[in-house]
């Protein structure tokens, strides 16, 4: 009894216990809180795995596989739809395969973007349940675009000699782009380097150096790391350096002595020379014996700038015993040699015949043909030059002056006392004319002149730079403007000789060092086109008559004018005359850094007379509508044309059938008339 009591007693404490613990018996109304057990998770009867997007590489295959589920006892069914040209879908395996071909990284209308994007779909179902529960997704694949095999194929070094022509082709090879068009675009060639297009994958470089290139006394030879850039419609770029080298060729010294000459016992005389090469001054001497009678001298006078010297001869005090002698004389005239002595040598004889008669040899008027000045003319370029020869006794004018020897009388004429030089051979040519008195004294005096050859340009372009884009405007848009760097190259006499037109533009008027040369040439040329924001910095001379003479005044740079207009929302309008352009013509402001977004306006000039404003720019935003002048062209006081434009040609932007309106706007500045 006492054990089963003892029992009883330890199931009610165990009952009590865990009824606190449960508390069966909650305040809350009577109702049992219990908490909820962990929720088991129920697993998806579909699901699609996939990353939203992929990379891929032109020409390299790349696999995806997508993640799927269909809760058995179904299958996955997935169908993908939108696959890019080439792709595979391996419904087995789930896998997408795909090579993108070469062109699958362009955008077909626009070639220059890199990327190209292609959105696939994925549509995920149950093989039991086909019409039942589906999972999409979109996918998009991203194609990069890889460039293949764009080479310039042509030779890596080059050479050439001076007289020589150089034709350098290369051949663009591209298999993205078998047939181009290409954009082909050069940099550090030798002056006046021409690049003419054979084909649309075939180009040359012509370069013909004159006998002046190579100054032996600098450099043995000259060389020039030529750099070509070549452009495929993707704006892939290639690029090539071709080492070209302009050997020297040495080239004799002219010698000029007179023709035979009849004097008395006293007697002058001169001989020239002339270094071919284009290098020094030369050297002149009587290599015969000095006549050991009578008084003798000579003095040499030389010409750096030109190349050329004059050797002064006077023989007086002649004895009378040798009257009716012909006396012989030779001179030599040295220049550099390939060793860099004066052994280049060449001899010329002459005879001076001595006549007593009393009668003093007839003399010449030659200030408008110098002893020893060498006359430039372009190719059969017909030029007028006053020389006359006078009695030496009664200075009576003499008639019946001879040009000698007989074949250049087919390129001079004398006549009332005018020498007339028209010649289609380029080159140095010398001729003498020779005078004759009453009493047959006679005296001779010797000129030399060079031709130029046919393809020399009249137009000029002074620059520091071949590679700013105003330079490359002219060399790929105007073939008969010649480039000249002021900083390397001499501006001699023959340098400009036979030059038109000068232009100006930006690197030129940035270097101040350059004020001394570009003096020289605006004075030195009938026509001056003038395109730079830049005015300011022209040679105050220049400037001044620019100013004075034609009233030309400057509104301000564009930062400075009340216009709310951005830059490229400024419009062109030209003259009426003038090419028409078939859209609107805008400014880029991005040629010259820092200097071609701020064009230069001008007000319109009061000499109606003399100028004519031809291009302006609209403002269409501002309030009120505004026009400003940009381009001006005048009659200077000696006859030629001033073209002016505020900006740079390489800034007037036109597209499409208006791609070349900068080119055709620079020919009608220069050709066309001032006033209508």
């Amino acid at each position: 009894m006492r054990g089963k009591m003892k029992f009883f007693l330890s199931f009610v404490f165990l009952v009590s216990f865990i009824g606190c613990e449960k508390d069966p018996y909650p305040e809350n109304g009577g109702v049992r809180d219990e908490p909820r057990g962990e929720q088991r998770e129920v697993p998806p009867t579909l699901s699609l795995t996939n990353e939203k997007t992929y990379e891929f590489d032109e020409g390299k295959k790349r696999s995806i596989k997508i993640g799927v589920f269909a809760q058995p006892p179904g299958k996955p069914d997935l169908v993908v739809k939108n696959l890019p040209e080439g792709a595979e879908f391996d419904p087995e395996t789930f896998t997408i395969n795909w090579t993108p071909g070469p062109f699958q990284g362009n955008d077909i209308s626009d070639p220059t973007k890199k990327t190209r994007v292609y959105t696939i779909e994925l549509l995920l179902r149950n093989t039991l349940d086909v019409d039942g529960e589906t999972r999409t997704a979109n996918v998009s694949f991203i194609v990069n675009d890889v460039p293949r095999n764009f080479d310039i194929d042509g030779r890596d070094t080059d050479s050439v000699r001076e007289g020589s022509k150089l034709e350098y082709f290369f051949d663009i090879d591209n298999i993205d782009y078998p047939q181009g068009p290409f954009a082909v675009n050069t940099a550090d060639l030798p002056p006046n380097t021409k690049l003419e297009k054979v084909n649309e994958t075939r180009y040359k470089l012509v370069f013909e150096p004159d006998y002046h290139h190579v100054k032996i006394n600098q450099v043995n030879e000259v060389e020039y790391a030529a750099k070509i850039s070549v452009y495929n419609p993707a704006n892939h770029l290639t690029e090539k350096t071709v080492d070209i080298t302009v050997r020297d060729v040495r080239r004799n010294v002219k010698v000029v002595p007179p023709p035979a000459m009849e004097q008395g016992l006293d007697t002058t005389f001169q001989v020239s020379a002339y270094d071919e090469n284009g290098e020094i001054a030369p050297d002149i001497r009587l290599v015969s014996s000095v006549p050991e009678f009578g008084e003798w001298s000579s003095e040499i006078v030389k010409d750096e700038v030109n190349n050329s010297s004059v050797l002064n001869v006077t023989w007086s005090d002649i004895p009378p015993n040798y009257n009716g002698q012909n006396i012989p004389f030779e001179f030599e005239a040295c220049v550099l040699s390939s060793r860099f002595s004066r052994r280049n040598c060449n001899r010329a004889r002459t005879t001076l015949k001595i006549r007593v008669k009393e009668r003093k040899p007839p003399y010449f008027n030659r200030t408008a043909w110098e002893a020893g000045e060498v006359k430039f003319l372009k190719h059969n370029e017909s030029k007028t030059f006053y020389i006359s020869a006078f009695d030496g006794d009664n200075r009576v004018e003499l008639d019946g002056l001879k040009v000698v020897p007989q074949e250049m009388q087919k390129f001079v004429t004398w006549r009332n006392g005018r020498v007339t030089v028209k010649c289609d051979e380029p080159g140095l040519k010398q001729f003498s004319i020779v005078a004759n008195s009453e009493y047959n004294m006679s005296t001779a005096e010797s000129f030399v002149f060079e031709v130029f050859s046919e393809n020399r340009s009249e137009i000029i372009y002074f620059t520091d730079s071949t590679r700013v884009d105003e330079v490359k405007f002219f060399q790929q848009n105007l073939s008969n403007v010649e480039l000249m760097n002021p900083a390397i190259q001499l501006l001699s006499d023959r340098t400009l000789a036979g030059r038109e037109t000068l232009v100006l533009g930006t690197s030129a008027l940035m270097d101040t060092h350059f004020e001394k040369e570009i003096i020289r040439g605006l004075f030195s040329v009938k026509n001056v086109i003038i395109a730079t924001p830049m005015f300011e910095n022209l040679p105050k001379d220049f400037k001044t008559m620019i100013e004075d003479e034609l009233k030309i005044r400057v509104v301000g740079r564009y930062s400075e004018l009340p216009t709310q207009a951005d830059l490229s929302n400024l419009s062109f309008v030209a003259r009426p005359d003038f090419s028409a352009a078939q859209g609107v013509i805008n400014l880029k402001g991005t040629s010259t850094r820092g200097i071609s977004d701020n064009p230069v306006f001008f007000h319109e000039s009061v000499r109606a007379d003399r100028c004519d404003d031809v291009l302006e720019v609209e403002d269409n935003i501002s309030t009120p509508k505004a026009s400003y002048s940009i381009g001006i062209i005048c009659t200077m006081p000696n006859g030629g044309r001033l073209a002016l434009l505020g900006t740079e040609f390489a800034d007037i932007k036109g597209v499409g059938a208006d791609e070349n309106i900068a080119s055709r706007w620079f020919n009608d500045m220069l050709n066309k008339r001032t006033n209508r």
